[in-house]
């Protein structure tokens, strides 16, 4: 191996280490700045275009390749519950963030270092062996990786400690951890490392994970395929703004908003049927009431919900097509009123869901 080619595998490892954690927030775009300042203090030679962080450094080639190339194209499966069908939740979608997490964890994890992603209680005892004496581990000839998600949610006490996370440092630390028993006895854990994650800052790259899966599965005309990209961008912008305007509290501790709430409203849309969904509006009125669901419901006063309501339906009237009042009066669809092949439909009134909710009265 050349002394190029090692000086570039440092540089592309030196770059990670430090700028890894850099994030883009309202404050900056720190990824960008790290990028300028990296090349210009390290005369590092990276492509014009983009930032460093677009390109992974091929010691097989000793060129850059940019990480967009490296990402799959998306094969679109059936989506649903039935014989051959994929379950909305088991959905992967590859983007250029996970081929190139996925590559750096394989690199860290293969060479035994931790990793943290930024962007519990310990059961660690629960599934290791005693071999011998005070030493545990994974069965031998084995090696244990711990992924430990929402690794910022340990409950913080009085004095800024979180006892998991402070079990897990002394193990890294030191080799070992005292028994939670016999607190004389001191654990030595071989053959263990780990790799964490914690809540990103920011949903707007989110983008890329359900712009590949959107439509397809739908089989939407093509009039309506041009308004569901508008459709993604929309649901970020909602979800941005719930999540900016409705903190968590000791009375409101449900008011933790992530992926989740996004995955459930795209879940929803991805039962509309083209043979139904002729219209923009159809699609707008679908969007609006899975919204609804998914943020409204969770509101613990009206007060919240008419703020909900406010600043959602400017949005959804920025960015999408709107032909009438955007709310959910009305607006409520299900699979098992309008039809009879459980297509989901919006409900023609409130009194034809309610003859079949309740047919005796």
């Amino acid at each position: 191996m050349s002394p190029e080619t090692i000086e570039s595998i440092f540089t592309f490892s030196a770059m990670w280490a430090f700028g890894g954690p850099m994030i883009i927030d309202k404050s900056g775009d720190y990824r960008k700045k790290f990028s300028e300042d990296f090349g210009t203090t390290f005369g590092v030679k990276f492509p014009k275009e983009g930032l460093c962080f677009d390109y992974l450094y091929d010691p097989t080639t000793g060129e850059h390749v940019q990480w967009q190339s490296m990402v799959p194209k998306h094969a679109s499966v059936p989506i649903g519950m039935k014989p051959g069908e994929t379950p909305f939740n088991e959905l992967f979608v590859e983007t250029v963030e996970t081929v190139r997490i996925t590559y750096l964890l394989d690199k860290l994890a293969k060479n035994g270092k931790y990793a943290m992603l930024v962007a519990m209680p310990a059961l660690i005892e629960g599934y290791i062996d005693k071999r011998s004496g005070n030493i545990f581990g994974p069965p031998m000839g084995k090696k244990m990786v711990f992924f430990i998600d929402d690794m910022n949610l340990p409950y913080v006490e009085t004095y800024g400690t979180q006892n998991s996370i402070a079990l897990i440092t002394q193990h890294m630390q030191y080799g070992s951890i005292f028994d939670r028993t016999d607190l004389g006895m001191r654990k030595n854990l071989v053959d263990i490392q780990y790799i964490a994650a914690m809540n990103p800052t920011a949903v707007r790259s989110q983008y890329h994970l359900y712009e590949p899966i959107r439509w397809t599965p739908w089989q939407l005309q093509p009039v309506m395929q041009e308004l569901t990209s508008k459709i993604v961008d929309t649901a970020i912008q909602v979800h941005e703004a719930v999540s900016s305007k409705f903190l968590p509290s000791a009375v409101r501790f449900m008011y933790n908003w992530n992926m989740r709430e996004l995955t459930n409203i795209f879940q929803g849309l991805c039962h509309a049927k083209g043979d139904y969904y002729i219209k923009p509006s159809m699609l707008v009125k679908l969007f609006t009431h899975e919204s609804y669901r998914v943020y409204a419901d969770r509101l613990v006063t009206e007060e919240e919900v008419d703020v909900f309501s406010g600043f959602f339906t400017d949005i959804v009237k920025k960015n999408l097509p709107v032909e009438e009042e955007v709310s959910e009066r009305g607006n409520v669809f299900t699979n098992f009123v309008t039809t009879t092949d459980g297509s989901y439909l919006p409900i023609p009134s409130m009194e034809k869901l309610k003859s079949v909710l309740m047919p005796n009265l």
